[in-house]
């Protein structure tokens, strides 16, 4: 899963909402029964907004910090 919002639109809920509808929609469409987000170890409100919808942190590699959630 990814995501990427223009600086000007940060701090308003976007990739929250997003994120809110990506949990909702893969599922249903792709039948897969486990989400995968790939951080940037500096990108904190990202990691925030993925810990707050119930990912957890499961790895870092290739640089980036991987985070999971079970539907």
């Amino acid at each position: 899963m990814g995501y990427w919002v223009s600086p000007e639109h940060w701090g308003k809920g976007v990739a929250g909402a997003m994120v809110d509808e990506a949990i909702i929609l893969i599922p249903e469409l792709f039948g897969v029964r486990t989400l995968i987000a790939r951080v940037d170890p500096g990108n904190v409100a990202s990691a925030r907004i993925l810990a707050h919808r119930g990912f957890t942190s499961c790895a870092s590699r290739d640089g980036l910090d991987h985070y999971s959630r079970d539907i």
